[in-house]
């Protein structure tokens, strides 16, 4: 972890905005306006901001996508892909509803 904060402290990368929190929360995903292509996934950490995702289809960088947890609905953007199987979803609108994904883990 030390040698990851080095290189981004080395690299101009930005500080986060929001402290990362484990999760091993079971999802639903898709992209916005195609709700007939969801797919399983689970989300590895969240944040206030956003959260990792893994599962099997990956979207581009850009795209926008909603994401199913514990029956609440968050719309976001794909930020980032990594490693084929996950994906940075940066929430579009935080709320409240974020609490419950954070309490729940």
């Amino acid at each position: 972890i030390m040698l990851n904060a080095a290189w981004a402290d080395s690299h101009e990368v930005p500080q986060r905005k929001h402290r990362r929190y484990p999760t091993g929360n079971k999802v639903l995903y898709a992209q916005a306006g195609q709700p007939s292509s969801t797919h399983a996934g689970q989300i590895l950490d969240v944040s206030p901001g956003g959260c990792r995702l893994r599962g099997p289809h990956l979207y581009p960088v850009g795209a926008r996508v909603r994401v199913i947890a514990l029956g609440i609905e968050l719309d976001g953007q794909v930020r980032w892909t990594a490693g084929g199987r996950e994906m940075g979803i940066e929430f579009q609108k935080p709320a409240l509803v974020v609490q419950a994904l954070l309490d729940a883990r």
